[in-house]
């Protein structure tokens, strides 16, 4: 299977609360997307590893990716080492995507930055062809480099180089946020389990406040910040301008497109010509041949199957001898 984007996280979560809306954007523009958690989160506080991946199944089905998988990487402890490398390489190369998202550069919890490095350097790894990994059948896999790696703004407030705009997509992101009931607030259970900093009902309003204050430069309700690891280049200078009063972007493809750099350039499948009208067969253009040189003589409309004698009453035309002349049939859709 390939995909468009992978969207990687070390905890279940991570991608939901800061990335989310972003992917519901794209898949509504027809991209494909997958999760790829690099832990179980199994130092959280609150809930277990086996419950998480459960809450993590639940909101990959509310959001519609294409898949969701979970590495073995040790929770808080994981090192940037070749093993850990090669784990995320044999995934990018599997799946092929063109983008990749990944943890912010700089957070409160010392796993994002350490797990979006990680991730970067694998991105970069994947595509030396003299790094051999296999696939699950042992097959060796063909590098693979994504041609770019956005990392998503999660707790600390970073400048973002570009934000998406997921207006018409916050509820279902919040959705998928709240399928991970051990991990935030229940207002049917206020006071289930220990109280962290994520599990207060303050904590899902900030996630909103957040989404809001992103959104405020660029005129929009919600939005989403990312980084580039490198400066993207844009072909189309309304690029990021919203058009209108309504909700299309310029520079993505028409009709809606987020203002995400449009790496992936899908193909346009043209329009077949329209069929011609009941009895239109085209035309038949008449040429006269005169001493090697050609001249446009006469064209005649085909509304029928009776060409032979349309063209033999031309031919009888009074011309001189030494003048030839040759026909050409032009289809309807190209008569004009």
């Amino acid at each position: 299977m390939k995909i468009d984007i992978l969207a990687v996280g070390i905890h279940p979560d991570d991608v939901e609360l800061s990335a989310s809306g972003t992917l519901l954007r794209q898949a509504n523009l027809g991209y494909s997307f997958g999760l790829l958690d690099l832990s179980l989160g199994e130092l959280g506080s609150r809930g277990s590893a086996e419950l998480r991946t459960l809450e993590a199944q639940a909101a990959a089905d509310i959001l519609g990716a294409a898949f969701r998988e979970q590495l073995d990487l040790p929770d808080g402890f994981f090192a940037h080492s070749p093993e850990n490398m090669l784990k995320i390489v044999r995934v990018i190369r599997q799946y092929q995507p063109h983008i990749v998202l990944c943890n912010a550069p700089d957070d409160r919890h010392p796993d994002h930055g350490r797990a979006a490095k990680l991730v970067v350097d694998a991105c970069f790894y994947s595509g030396l062809i003299k790094i051999e990994t296999r696939d699950t059948e042992g097959k060796v896999q063909a590098p693979w480099r994504p041609k770019s790696v956005f990392h998503y703004i999660q707790d600390k407030q970073l400048t973002p180089d570009f934000i998406v705009d997921i207006t018409p997509y916050f509820d279902k992101k919040m959705q998928a946020i709240l399928a991970f009931g051990s991990q935030f607030y229940d207002p049917n259970n206020p006071d289930d389990g220990p109280r962290t900093p994520i599990s207060g009902k303050e904590f899902l309003d900030f996630m909103e406040a957040k989404a809001r204050v992103f959104g405020r430069p660029a005129q929009v309700q919600f939005a989403e910040g990312f980084i580039g690891t490198r400066t993207p280049a844009v072909g189309n200078l309304f690029f990021g301008v919203k058009l209108g009063g309504g909700g299309d972007w310029g520079g993505g493809g028409g009709g809606g497109g987020a203002p995400l750099p449009s790496l992936i350039e899908k193909p346009k499948k043209s329009a077949p010509p329209p069929p011609p009208p009941p009895g239109d067969l085209g035309c038949l253009k008449i040429f006269a041949f005169h001493s090697g040189y050609s001249k446009y003589f006469r064209r005649i409309p085909l509304k029928n199957s009776r060409s032979s004698s349309q063209v033999a009453r031309i031919s009888d035309s009074k011309l001189p001898s030494s003048i030839c002349l040759r026909s050409k049939l032009v289809p309807a859709n190209r008569s004009k």
